[in-house]
């Protein structure tokens, strides 16, 4: 339904960015695979220039390659989000969507255990939790990587 509409609305930006977030939504949950692909698919053919929309494709894609047994796939994927990510300069954004520095080791750390690489995953995991825009906050709870705040434990 949101590819109709942004494909209704003929602005390139938009249909491209609708594509990205679905993919990597689908992605990361492992859910409808052949839909995650087809998204991003078409997300990366609408334009390959760095930006959030594409690393949202490329990064859904390799969710889905990894969840498929293409562990090649995955791997060569995941550095290609890697690139744009640094390309890009989006991470300074601040919204829902954007993906600084710990929503990129969440992802990765996500990816890197769906290819059995602890390491990687551990690692990225390790980057999220340090970084200071997610840390606990006197008073205000625990910000979790994903935005939403939970109740300090006593």
């Amino acid at each position: 339904m949101a590819a109709k509409v942004a494909d209704a609305s003929e602005d390139t930006a938009t249909r491209f960015r609708v594509r990205g977030r679905a993919a990597i939504a689908l992605g990361c949950e492992g859910a409808a695979l052949p839909i995650t692909e087809l998204f991003a698919g078409q997300g990366m053919a609408i334009n390959d220039r760095p930006s959030l929309g594409l690393l949202n494709a490329v990064l859904g894609k390799a969710h889905a390659a990894a969840l498929r047994g293409d562990d090649t796939t995955a791997r060569r994927l995941q550095a290609e989000g890697r690139r744009v990510f640094d390309q890009a300069g989006f991470h300074k954004q601040t919204s829902d969507y954007a993906v600084p520095h710990w929503r990129l080791d969440v992802i990765t750390s996500l990816l890197a255990a769906r290819l059995g690489d602890e390491t990687t995953a551990v690692a990225a995991q390790d980057a999220a939790r340090a970084d200071s825009r997610w840390r606990a906050r006197p008073g205000r709870g625990v910000r979790t990587p994903w935005g939403r705040r939970r109740p300090r434990s006593a």
